[in-house]
């Protein structure tokens, strides 16, 4: 799951660093997930069990419908943008 699934990355609200890869989008989805609408629960399962190339785009998929249906989805970011290696999206260590 740390390969790249969302090209180009996508742009969540109040969130500054672009998700590129399902993990990442997962890690996100854990945090804030919770009060953000139905079924982040069952996108979030998805996210953490796809292994085969279509479950991936399945799952991909999944969760930016979720995004698009809560309203957090903002766009895409920028191709230059770049998360730190080994960084979880929504985390503050």
């Amino acid at each position: 799951m740390t390969e790249p699934a969302f090209d180009p990355p996508l742009a969540l609200r109040d969130e500054p660093v672009p998700l590129r890869t399902l993990d990442e989008a997962a890690g996100w989805l854990r945090l804030h997930g919770p009060g953000h609408g139905h079924n982040w629960e069952g996108v979030l399962r998805r996210l953490q069990s796809a292994s085969s190339t279509a479950e991936c785009r399945d799952a991909a998929a999944a969760f930016r419908g979720w995004l698009d249906a809560t309203g957090l989805l903002v766009g895409f970011a920028p191709p230059d943008e770049t998360r730190a290696p080994g960084t979880v999206a929504g985390r503050r260590d």
